[in-house]
């Protein structure tokens, strides 16, 4: 018989692991092995106003704001992706994570 339990109000972004003992009228048993190390993290939230700050013949900046939600831990970076002529994205840019988001993009 599989038995669960939910655990609630945990901490986002820390690892936590768990164990079990059983319990009748003569006693409590050897605690259980411990679980896996399970991450309480989540996907950050969509970064929002993407914006055309300055562009010329050669070069575009944009400027964003950084997602409301960072899923419980730091953000890493951020993927800048470009389409031509409403073509397929594609990757072009790694940033690192930073308070104050800009690419500049030249052609």
């Amino acid at each position: 018989m599989t038995l669960s339990y939910c655990v609630k109000d945990l901490r986002s972004g820390f690892k936590h692991q768990f164990k079990v003992q059983s319990v009748n009228a003569l006693g409590t048993s050897e605690i259980s092995a411990s679980s896996l190390s399970i991450l309480t993290a989540l996907l950050p939230s969509v970064p929002t106003g993407l914006t055309l700050v300055r562009r010329n013949t050669t070069s575009m900046t944009f400027d964003w704001d950084a997602p409301e939600m960072k899923g419980g831990v730091e953000l890493i970076s951020y993927k800048i992706y470009m389409a031509l002529n409403g073509g397929v994205y594609s990757p072009i840019q790694n940033l690192p994570s930073t308070t104050s988001p800009s690419v500049t993009v030249q052609t």
